[in-house]
């Protein structure tokens, strides 16, 4: 059984690529200059403290809190192997909650 591919990799797949070349980032984007231009735009945009895992868990929190999504299908998108990480998403949002019910 093939395993599920996850949103994210059809998106990285998508993209476009030098002519001849199999890379998305060019030779030049080291992990040292990937990082040191993170830095960079978080100081000049007066943003302190956020690493790339934060906007990894935001985009997860978002897809959990907008009720389209099950928590199996999160769990897929987000590459959680177990149920119990995606479940630290999932708060009962009462509001939602309710309209369901009505």
């Amino acid at each position: 059984m093939k395993k599920p591919k996850s949103f994210l990799i059809e998106a990285l797949k998508s993209l476009p690529r030098g002519i001849g070349s199999t890379r998305i980032f060019p030779e030049s984007l080291t992990i040292h200059r990937l990082r040191s231009q993170w830095q960079r735009a978080c100081e000049v945009s007066g943003i302190e403290n956020l690493q790339l895992k934060d906007l990894r868990h935001e985009a997860i929190s978002r897809m959990a809190e907008g009720g389209k999504l099950t928590s199996l299908e999160v769990q897929k998108q987000a590459g959680h192997k177990d149920p119990r990480m995606t479940a630290r998403y999932f708060q009962v949002n009462t509001k939602l909650f309710g309209e369901k019910l009505d």
